[in-house]
């Protein structure tokens, strides 16, 4: 019997594991863009999870201000981006 399998693209992103604050900032909204640039162009990529951390957003939107509509239009609920 086959079966399915589902794969979510998702991020878990710690602020300070690795990186100083600063550092986990620049790669945190170089991320953010792909994924966006992404959700907006990619019919074949519907989805994104952020694993329930509203954190990176408020780092995100901290930086880049002018894209949180950006983030409303993929349908954003702050939980995951999904697009409609």
């Amino acid at each position: 019997m086959p079966k399915n399998v589902h794969v979510i693209a998702h991020m878990h992103w710690d602020r300070e594991w690795y990186f100083t604050t600063e550092e986990s900032r620049i790669l945190l909204v170089n991320n953010m863009e792909e994924i966006l640039d992404r959700l907006e162009n990619d019919p074949n990529y519907p989805y994104y999870l952020l694993d329930g951390q509203t954190a990176i957003l408020e780092d995100y939107f901290d930086v880049k201000p002018e894209n949180k509509n950006r983030g409303e239009q993929v349908d954003c609920p702050l939980v995951s981006f999904t697009k409609s």
